[in-house]
């Protein structure tokens, strides 16, 4: 019994805190069908945005690394740029950055900074993936500013 207890406990914690990922992007990403009309391609080359699945906390003046990273499908071999935009107060750095086709390691890792008077509370970091050809596809995160 405490094993199936520990067992559904944890998957509800992985549900809860799950993966901040977004909707696919990419050629085959909206297609109903299993073909891109222009390329042809797969409707599986599409890829995703994984960014932080939980709140990252800061007092005013400080700053934290994180990582944003692009899950591809194993057909999807596009470079893909990430921007970044803000609430005000809050600053990424860099505010974007390309992730090549030929990179192995798709993670990116960016510093979040909170102004030493940025406004207390929860900001958004919006995060766009754009791949060479295909659709966009975006996510975002929170950022909980705390007083210094």
């Amino acid at each position: 019994m405490k094993r199936a207890c520990a067992v559904l406990f944890t998957s509800a914690l992985m549900v809860f805190l799950g993966c901040n990922q977004s909707e696919p992007g990419g050629p085959g990403a909206k297609r109903a069908d299993n073909k891109n009309p222009v390329t042809g391609s797969p409707k599986n080359e599409t890829f995703r945005i994984s960014a932080p699945a939980t709140e990252t906390s800061l007092k005013q003046g400080e700053e934290k690394e994180v990582d944003v990273t692009i899950d591809r499908s194993k057909d999807f071999k596009q470079d893909v740029t990430l921007t970044f935009k803000t609430d005000k107060g809050v600053t990424v750095t860099p505010s974007s950055a390309t992730v090549k086709a030929s990179d192995k390691d798709t993670k990116v890792k960016v510093k979040i900074a909170a102004d030493k008077d940025a406004p207390v509370g929860e900001a958004t970091v919006h995060v766009t993936a754009k791949p060479e050809t295909g659709e966009s596809t975006s996510a975002e995160f929170k950022v909980n500013v705390k007083g210094a």
